[in-house]
C-alpha cells in the first residue's frame, strides 16, 4: 500500500494563530466552501493541493475577470487581447514561465486561462530531493495532536495533514524533508510525513531533559548525526550525540564558571560540530574527535566571545548556511537584525542584506534558501492576530514588518509585533514533493 493512501490533506483558514504569545489556534473549513477539499491522494504517487473554486481567492493574487485588454509598452496605444490567442499558444506561454509562482499567477488572471490548466498537483519525489523552499508545519488545536497544518508561504495556502504516528510526540527538528520526533519516555525516530517512512533510532534516556535537538544529513544517508543539548542551569551544559550505526548515545557534561544563564536558542550543526549560542552572544562549539583507539569523544571551546550586538531581544535564532554561522535576533518593536560570525577575528559583524536569500525562522528549525517568497526577507512562524491571521515577514532592505493582505492581493506594512501570535512548536520543512501542472487537453 502506498504511504499516500492514508494521507488526508485539506485547505483550511486560520482563525487565531497558534499558541505562543498568548492564545491557541482553532481552524475551520475554508469559508469559500471548497468541494471535496482537494489535496487528497489521486494515485499511488500523486496528491492534489488544488480546489475547484477560484484559486485567486486563496493563492493571494488579484484576479482580472473577463477578457481584459492589455496595452503593450510600445507606446502605440494599440490594444492586444491575449485571450484571443489560440489555446495551444496560451499553453506554450504557461509552459515557459520560469517559476511556480508565475504559473499560479497565470491561473489567477482569468477564468479562460484557468480552464486551460489542471489544478496544481504535488508528486512524491522518489529520489528523496526536498523541494526548493520550506513550508511551515504546526499542530492543529494542541501541542501534541495528530493533525498538522502546512502553510505554503509562496501561495499563501494552508493545508491540513494527518500524522497518526505523531500521537503523544513532539517535533524537535527538520532537515531535508525529514522530521525528528521524540516520544516520552525514551523513544526517538526520524519520520517523512508524505511517504510515512519511519526510522527508529536507539532510545535516549533522560530525553525529557534535552531542550534542543538538531541533525545533519538524512537518515537514508551513510553519515547522519544527531545532537542534543541541555542547558537548564547556570555553569552546566549536557550534550548528547548519536551517529549512523551507533547503538548507544554519547553524553558529556561540561562545567564552566563562564557559562551564563540559559539562552534557549536552537542549536545548529555543520555536520561534525554542534554550535550553541549563549545568552551574552558568545558561541560554544562542541566538536567530535576520535582517539587512538577509535572511540568517539566530544570536545568543546569558545568559538566567539560576548557580542556588543547582544540586546534584550526576546527571540534569537541560530542558522548554519553555506559554511557560515548567522545569528538572527527579533525585537518586537525595533525590527529584526542579522549578524554573521567572522571566524578570522572571532566576532559578530552586521549583515544588512541576504542578497537573494530568504530566511525562515522557527523555534525548532531555522534556515535560508534562495527560493520562496520575496527575496531579502525573513519569514516568521508568526501570524497577525486578526480576522485573516496573516503571516508575518520582515523586509531587510526597508527594515519593516509586513503581512499578506488576501483581499488586497499584496503586502501591507506593520510597525511592530505586539499583536502577533507564534507557533512555538512549529518547524519549517522542505517537503519531498514535486509540483505538477498540465494542460486540460
Amino acid at each position: 500500500m502506498s504511504g499516500l493512501e492514508n494521507l488526508t490533506v485539506q485547505e483550511t483558514k486560520r482563525e487565531g494563530a497558534g499558541e505562543g504569545w498568548g492564545g491557541r489556534s482553532t481552524l475551520k473549513k475554508n469559508s469559500l466552501e471548497f468541494e471535496n477539499l482537494c489535496a487528497t491522494p489521486i494515485s499511488d504517487n500523486w496528491i492534489s493541493l488544488s480546489n475547484n473554486k477560484s484559486q485567486s481567492q486563496s493563492c493571494g493574487w488579484k484576479i482580472i475577470e473577463g477578457r481584459e485588454k492589455i496595452h503593450p509598452n510600445n507606446g502605440s496605444g494599440s490594444e492586444c487581447i491575449w485571450f484571443q490567442l489560440p489555446a495551444h499558444l496560451q499553453i506554450l506561454i504557461f509552459q515557459h514561465l520560469p517559476t511556480l509562482a508565475d504559473q499560479i499567477n497565470f491561473l489567477t488572471v482569468t477564468k479562460i486561462w484557468r480552464s486551460l490548466i489542471h489544478p496544481l498537483e504535488w508528486r512524491v519525489n522518489k529520489e528523496g530531493v526536498p523541494y526548493k523552499y520550506p513550508w511551515l508545519l504546526f499542530p492543529q488545536g494542541g501541542e501534541k495532536g495528530t493533525r498538522y497544518n502546512l502553510y505554503d508561504p509562496l501561495t499563501n495556502l494552508t493545508h491540513s495533514i494527518s500524522i497518526p504516528e505523531s500521537e503523544e510526540c513532539e517535533v524537535r527538528f527538520s532537515n531535508k524533508g525529514w522530521l525528528l520526533f521524540t516520544k516520552p519516555p525514551t523513544s526517538i525516530f526520524f519520520f517523512e510525513p508524505f511517504t510515512r517512512t519511519r526510522i527508529q533510532v536507539p532510545d535516549l534516556w533522560q530525553m525529557e531533559a534535552v531542550n534542543g535537538f538538531c541533525f545533519s544529513g538524512t537518515p537514508t544517508s551513510p553519515n547522519w548525526k544527531i545532537f542534543g543539548i541541555r542547558h537548564l542551569q547556570q555553569r552546566v551544559i549536557n550534550v548528547w550525540y548519536l551517529g549512523q550505526g551507533d547503538s548507544n548515545w554519547i553524553k558529556i557534561t561540561v562545567h564552566s564558571a563562564t557559562f551564563p544563564h540559559p539562552s534557549f536558542t536552537n542549536p545548529v550543526s555543520d555536520g561534525n560540530s554542534l554550535y550553541y549560542l549563549r545568552e551574552n552572544g558568545s558561541v560554544i562549539r562542541f566538536e567530535l574527535f576520535t582517539d587512538d583507539e577509535g572511540d568517539t569523544h566530544i570536545g568543546w571551546h569558545i568559538e566567539c566571545s560576548a557580542s556588543r550586538y547582544f540586546g534584550k531581544s526576546r527571540q534569537r535564532f541560530l542558522i548554519w548556511y553555506e559554511e557560515e554561522l548567522i545569528w538572527v535576533f527579533v525585537d518586537q518593536g525595533r525590527g529584526t537584525h542579522l549578524v554573521k560570525l567572522d571566524k578570522r577575528v572571532g566576532q559578530w559583524v552586521p549583515l544588512n542584506r541576504l542578497e537573494k536569500e530568504i530566511t525562515y525562522l522557527s523555534q525548532t528549525t531555522s534556515g535560508s534558501t534562495r527560493e520562496g517568497t520575496e527575496q531579502n526577507t525573513v519569514q516568521m512562524s508568526m501570524f497577525l492576530d486578526n480576522e485573516d491571521s496573516s503571516n508575518i515577514s520582515y523586509m531587510l532592505e526597508k527594515e519593516k514588518y509586513q503581512v499578506y493582505k488576501r483581499e488586497e492581493g499584496g503586502y501591507s506594512q506593520i510597525s511592530h509585533l505586539y499583536h502577533a501570535r507564534e507557533f512555538l512548536s512549529a518547524t519549517w520543512i522542505q517537503p519531498l514533493l514535486l509540483p505538477h501542472m498540465f494542460p486540460t487537453f
